[in-house]
């Protein structure tokens, strides 16, 4: 939707890049993530589903071609747009629960399953839009942890399931997010189990959102050393680059170990990691990470230095520059994580897009940080 303590703006020295995330519960204009775009895996039945490769579609949602506000991802806007149901979230539950068929193989998703798959993402938006009654619907979290009970890692139960009883990884993800939004005792321990690496890297994805999703921040920061572990080298990009915006959201400053694991993140030269450099560099930033607030003012609240960047790192887009709609989506993610960030040469380059001709939205966002800060300054010097 970077690098280290370069200034270069060139592709080349993004691999530089070491940024903190924005981990807190943002407002999901762009970000909910650093996107705008909720483009969501329509199945051939037509039904909002979850994408067909997780890590990649959420790319298209929310780090296209930056940044993942993960914290503050609207589910809608993950499964998309759904019109009002009027159906009873137990009811949703129980459509949750019943056979998928086939599942989905490849491309084709069996209309069962679909079902499935739109209950989950109807479910997830009437809990975002505080539309349950958790005291009226008491059994929701008892009945979405006996759907998913039987893919716990190493209950051994999976594998001698009947195939119309499996549930496929996206779903089992869907499902942990809503558990994250049910907020209910015992739910966290379930969520942040999914974050080791037997799961499935998607189920892992779902993961890291539900622990930023968890009401109680405190207590989903002690789940910082497993979201911290997924840094490493042996896990997808895609898994690493949501992992360092989790990180941002969840360390404090004094956090050597974080700091430490986000700046080896930043150095990465993998092919198609720079969301990842970026994400690192935005954590890092919000650490008090000097490199990393360097990077942040001077390529990604810098429209002179994006638009000397390719659209991309490989591909037919690699050969262009990146066109100012995705600027506008850069700097936007990026001034979703900026609040916590102290570096003057940050709040420098945040105050010279007042004068940016371009988004509106990205003036909107530049007005509320500075009168923000003005009003907390204002604040420190009539009460030292």
């Amino acid at each position: 939707m970077s690098a280290d303590d370069t200034t270069s703006r060139d592709e080349s020295n993004e691999n530089d890049a070491h940024e903190a995330s924005d981990s807190d519960a943002v407002d999901p204009t762009v970000d909910s993530a650093g996107e705008s775009a909720a483009s969501s895996d329509a199945e051939s039945s037509g039904g909002p589903g979850p994408p067909p490769s997780f890590g990649r579609q959420m790319a298209q949602l929310v780090i296209i071609p930056a940044v993942i506000a993960i914290a503050g991802i609207a589910v809608v806007m993950l499964f998309g747009v759904l019109a009002p149901s009027e159906e009873t979230p137990e009811a949703l539950v129980a459509r949750i629960a019943q056979s998928g068929g086939v599942g989905k193989i490849g491309p084709f998703n069996d209309p069962r399953n679909s079902e499935r798959y739109r209950a989950a993402a109807t479910l997830s938006r009437m809990l975002k839009a505080d539309e349950v009654d958790q005291e009226k619907f008491p059994d929701l979290h008892a009945k979405l942890i006996k759907v998913i009970k039987p893919f716990e890692s190493g209950s051994g139960a999976a594998g001698s399931l009947p195939a119309d009883a499996a549930l496929d990884p996206q779903l089992h993800g869907m499902v942990v997010y809503i558990l994250s939004q049910l907020g209910q005792p015992g739910g966290l321990e379930v969520v942040a189990q999914r974050l080791d690496g037997s799961y499935e890297s998607i189920v892992q994805q779902f993961a890291i959102l539900g622990v930023l999703q968890w009401p109680d921040r405190e207590a989903a920061t002690v789940h910082l050393p497993a979201v911290r572990d997924l840094l490493a080298e042996r896990y997808p990009v895609e898994l690493r680059t949501e992992a360092a915006w989790a990180v941002g959201a969840l360390a404090k400053k004094g956090d050597t170990v974080s700091k430490d694991r986000l700046r080896a993140a930043m150095q990465t030269t993998e092919s198609n990691s720079r969301t990842l450099r970026w994400n690192s560099a935005i954590a890092l930033a919000r650490l008090g990470d000097e490199q990393g607030g360097r990077f942040v003012a001077d390529v990604l609240l810098n429209r002179d230095a994006l638009a000397d960047l390719p659209a991309a790192e490989t591909g037919t887009d690699s050969t262009r520059k990146m066109p100012p709609a995705m600027q506008d989506h850069v700097i936007l993610s990026t001034l979703h994580a900026v609040s916590e960030m102290t570096q003057p040469a940050v709040w420098a380059s945040i105050e010279r897009l007042e004068n940016d001709p371009g988004n509106k939205e990205i003036a909107k966002q530049v007005d509320r940080l500075l009168r923000a800060k003005r009003e907390s300054s204002d604040g420190s010097t009539d009460n030292p």
